[in-house]
């Protein structure tokens, strides 16, 4: 059971990343926590500008579909055959995306009008070390049978 509920929270946490990652990769136009940023709608946003952060964002989305299907390969791998490096792994990938993405969403939050969605980031960050703990769980378990 506990392995099970390990699964559904890492692959919780990798659904979340692939969404971010569609979205931020086929948008045609900034989100809107970014024109609540920049106190201007994306029409008003000159051209340069705007190549600029869709690329930038093409740049996150990329980022952040390579960790949602490396988490999704893993935990799968690890479902399987519990070899014990794969759950800091997942973890450790999960954290670096997720905590960055928070970093830059309250540096937003700070220090301008923009409100990006924070509440989310921590939800992704609970889960993600539920998971962990679960799966390391499952590690003692296996090791012990």
């Amino acid at each position: 059971m506990k392995q099970n509920l390990a699964s559904v929270a890492n692959y919780t946490v990798a659904a979340a990343l692939l969404i971010l990652a569609l979205i931020y990769l086929v948008k045609p136009s900034f989100m809107p926590y970014h024109s609540q940023a920049l106190s201007l709608r994306w029409s008003e946003v000159d051209l340069s500008t705007q190549k600029l952060l869709l690329a930038l964002m093409r740049v996150c989305g990329g980022g952040w579909m390579a960790v949602s299907l490396t988490m999704i390969y893993l935990q799968r791998r690890f479902s399987q055959n519990r070899q014990t490096w794969i759950p800091v792994i997942i973890l450790t990938m999960g954290l670096i995306s997720i905590l960055s993405t928070l970093y830059a969403a309250l540096m937003v939050s700070y220090y301008t009008p923009g409100s990006p969605p924070i509440q989310g980031l921590f939800v992704l960050i609970f889960i993600l070390l539920m998971g962990y703990r679960l799966n390391k769980a499952g590690v003692r378990r296996y090791q012990l049978t």
